[in-house]
């Protein structure tokens, strides 16, 4: 699917709130293996991590946003963190 297709399908989703988690992690917080229970976006604020959803990876740094699909599989290590 090509960028175009993905905003139009955007343009026509809707987003119900279920829940609301926060997390705060120090440098060489881990978490392996963890199934979504539900399609969920992960927002990072501060820090670096690497972060992998199924069987990507992705380097995040800053404020970065990422979407999980119901059921993926994430897993993330910190490795920087830039205090409170």
């Amino acid at each position: 699917m090509n960028l175009n297709e993905h905003i139009m399908l955007w343009n026509h989703a809707s987003i119900k709130m279920l829940d609301v988690r926060y997390i705060l992690l120090e440098q060489g917080d881990t978490l392996r293996e963890y199934n979504l229970p539900a399609s969920t976006f992960l927002c990072a604020v501060r820090g670096r991590a690497k972060i992998w959803l199924d069987d990507s990876i992705h380097s995040v740094s800053s404020v970065q946003i990422l979407h999980g699909a119901l059921e993926a599989q994430l897993a993330f290590i910190v490795t920087s963190f830039l205090g409170k």
